[in-house]
């Protein structure tokens, strides 16, 4: 095996030196220079090599910068050569080279090497770094399940929407109490024939499920990579393969949401019940996996609060467009304009406010940290309204209180008043009862 010069080598080495090697190698190699050297010199200069190859160090120090670092690298090629040539299929390849074929002075046969390594050590960082956030966002979906549900100490985003929409079913009573028309067994009944007057509710929500669908299928892909490979070689009917079923069947449901948000809805309990309940019979799971099928399980949840908070936003958007243009139309009374300031009051700001944190559950981390102060903000906002709010509830709460302090005051009076009437009445009636008996008995 011969090395051909590079570009890095000494004038000589790549030029006369080399030239001159070739020229002496190819009497050697070429089959009929060869015979005619040997039938005017002997048998001594016949070609004593079963196989000869070049070698370019071009490649190597292309790669390197460096002759020196270019030669270390062709010696460990060689030796890779020399030890791969030994299997059978290029030991048969290799045989006789340059030795048995008259190619007509096409006697040079060039080989060279493909180095293919395996960045494990890049793949062990990468995993490290998608282990890390992983870590990262389960804390972020912590955060966001505590926002949506709340926690021992405060309540949560569902509970505020809740008393938005309770108000103004209030404010519809109301109306309909004013109308003659409540009917308390009913009522429900009504209210939703009033939302669905002339509105498409299922089209708005399809609607928005479709704006958030693509942030939802980037959510379920970062988990799906990992909760995927789970049980994958685990055989039918063992506790791994039906976590990896119910995994599955989740992630399905979850990534193509605009198709399958009502049979998630209606799946979504049952599944990651089935799922927890499995969770702790299953032997060969790691602890690692077992966080990871938890961390699916708390993703789909929250996209399952997502769509119910959206049908409540929805809800109360539309009973307050529509109340705000019944109260338009209706008699100017103190009442009613009492309701319009509360209707106008959810439907902007609180009910906008409330979207943005709701939108906010499956919005992407790069959007979050744009948005991140506009959020602060809104629930500043949020938290002024509702503490002033509070407070005038509080102070009509006083009024109210002392009213009715005054009102059974003079309630008390009355019954004292009427008790002395009666009791006045029933002596006079007794006395001249007794007058009467007196005459009587003198008769």
């Amino acid at each position: 095996m011969a090395i051909l010069p590079c570009g890095g080598d000494d004038p000589p080495a790549k030029g006369a030196s080399c030239y001159s090697s070739l020229l002496e190698h190819e009497y050697a190699i070429d089959r009929s220079l060869n015979h005619n050297i040997v039938s005017q010199f002997g048998e001594p200069y016949k070609n004593p090599f079963t196989a000869f190859l070049m070698m370019s160090l071009g490649p190597a120090y292309s790669r390197t910068g460096s002759v020196l670092d270019a030669r270390k690298l062709v010696d460990e090629a060689i030796v890779d050569i020399l030890m791969k040539s030994l299997n059978f299929d290029l030991a048969d390849l290799f045989s006789n080279i340059g030795s048995n074929v008259d190619l007509g002075g096409k006697w040079v046969n060039v080989i060279s090497t493909l180095k293919v390594s395996y960045p494990v050590a890049e793949f062990i960082d990468l995993t490290k770094i998608y282990l890390d956030k992983l870590d990262r966002l389960r804390e972020l979906r912590k955060e966001k399940l505590e926002i949506y549900s709340g926690t021992e100490q405060a309540k949560g985003l569902i509970t505020v929407m809740n008393a938005s929409y309770d108000e103004l079913r209030a404010i519809y009573k109301g109306l309909a109490i004013e109308k003659n028309t409540y009917e308390e067994d009913r009522f429900e009944e009504n209210v939703q024939s009033f939302l669905g007057e002339g509105v498409s509710m299922e089209a708005e929500l399809l609607m928005h499920i479709r704006g958030a669908e693509t942030a939802t299928r980037t959510l379920v892909s970062d988990l799906s990579r990992s909760v995927l490979s789970i049980g994958l070689d685990a055989a039918d009917g063992t506790v791994e393969a039906r976590i990896r079923t119910l995994s599955e069947e989740l992630v399905e449901l979850s990534g193509n949401l605009s198709q399958n948000y009502a049979t998630l809805q209606d799946r979504v309990k049952q599944l990651t019940e089935d799922l927890r309940n499995t969770l702790p019979s299953a032997q060969k799971l790691t602890p690692r996996q077992n966080q990871i099928i938890n961390d699916t399980i708390n993703l789909v949840e929250l996209i399952d609060h997502y769509l119910t908070g959206l049908q409540l936003y929805l809800n109360i958007s539309n009973l307050a467009d529509k109340l705000n243009k019944s109260l338009d139309k209706a008699e100017k009374t103190e009442l009613h304009k009492r309701m319009k300031i509360g209707v106008e009051r959810i439907s902007n700001p609180e009910l906008v406010i409330n979207f943005a944190l709701l939108s906010s559950l499956l919005s992407p981390v790069e959007t979050e940290v744009k948005t991140l102060d506009a959020r602060l903000s809104d629930c500043q906002v949020m938290k002024r309204l509702t503490s002033e709010r509070t407070e005038e509830l509080k102070v009509e709460e006083e009024n109210l209180t002392i009213k009715n302090v005054v009102v059974n005051k003079k309630k008390e009076e009355l019954v004292d008043k009427l008790k002395k009437s009666v009791l006045d009445s029933w002596d006079q009636k007794r006395n001249t009862c007794k007058v009467k008996q007196v005459i009587w008995n003198t008769n």
